[in-house]
């Protein structure tokens, strides 16, 4: 059962969009609803295979996840911005991201990150090269920066040009940072504490240090909690996005509206992003 398009948009947050805005939104959502009913019923005729193989009938198809665009970044004034109220607070977070990187330069470059000069919160980014150029995680309590890196030697340097996918973790003792699905992370013990409440915003591309990415992300999740490493491996889902439905994302940025400078949260937190500048392309993780 699709949803109602008179009730959807009755919503203040949908009203407070442009009308093309607002269709992409509910053709978005109305896929998602779909699905969800689908798997539903996909459940239930696993559960009674016998009797659904013995009357012969009926299509019992999931309808496929499908990942058809991503964000480009420029390196001079790309980004998209967040609620600065969200990504607070949080005693563990887990954030995942598909990213690359069009070179391995002199530069600081943010994937994902709510992190400023006076306002340290967290953060997924690279080291320039003078560091090594390797990707990190960072969590910050109030008064101490926490890496997942021992030093920045031991991170992992991308090759330019190709994408990965990355997951920061703080568990409320460790801090990691989990590359293409590998269960075995770069990790930092000795970390403690809530992660620190500022007033940065959340930035994709950007953060409030200016750390422009020149590359592309692409399916940014948030969840206020540590995932297990199933989980980690059913994210990573073998080297291409998956849907992260079932794992209850706070926030999930897809980028596959197509058009626009809204990026839609499909999360439970429905927070949407202003995209700047950045330009959709069919260029996505396989």
């Amino acid at each position: 059962m699709a949803l109602n398009w008179k009730i959807f948009t009755r919503r203040p947050y949908i009203q407070s969009l442009s009308l093309e805005e607002q269709i992409r939104l509910f053709q978005i959502a109305n896929e998602k609803s779909i699905r969800l009913r689908e798997s539903k019923f996909q459940d239930f005729a696993n559960s009674n295979s016998t009797s659904q193989g013995a009357a012969g009938d009926g299509d019992t198809a999931v309808v496929g996840f499908t990942n058809t665009r991503s964000l480009a970044f420029d390196g001079i004034n790309d980004q998209v911005a967040y609620n600065n109220s969200i990504g607070n607070g949080f005693s563990a977070i887990t954030v995942s991201a598909w990213a690359k990187f069009e070179s391995i330069d002199n530069t600081y470059e943010s994937i994902l990150s709510k992190d400023g000069s006076s306002q340290r919160t967290w953060g997924l980014a690279r080291w320039r090269s003078g560091l090594g150029g390797g990707v990190y995680f960072m969590i910050n309590n109030g008064s101490t920066t926490y890496f997942s890196d021992p030093s920045p030697a031991t991170d992992f340097v991308p090759v330019a040009g190709e994408w990965n996918h990355f997951i920061g973790l703080y568990n409320g003792a460790e801090v990691k940072l989990y590359v293409n699905g590998n269960t075995t992370p770069v990790s930092n013990t000795g970390a403690t504490g809530t992660i620190n409440t500022t007033t940065s915003q959340v930035k994709v591309g950007n953060s409030d240090y200016s750390e422009i990415l020149h590359g592309g992300v692409d399916e940014v999740g948030i969840w206020n909690r540590a995932l297990t490493d199933s989980e980690i491996e059913q994210v990573y889902n073998g080297g291409a996005a998956s849907d992260l439905t079932s794992l209850s994302p706070l926030h999930w940025w897809r980028f596959e509206e197509g058009s626009g400078t809204t990026a839609i949260d499909l999360g439970s937190g429905a927070v949407n992003g202003t995209i700047t500048s950045a330009t959709y392309t069919t260029d996505v993780p396989t």
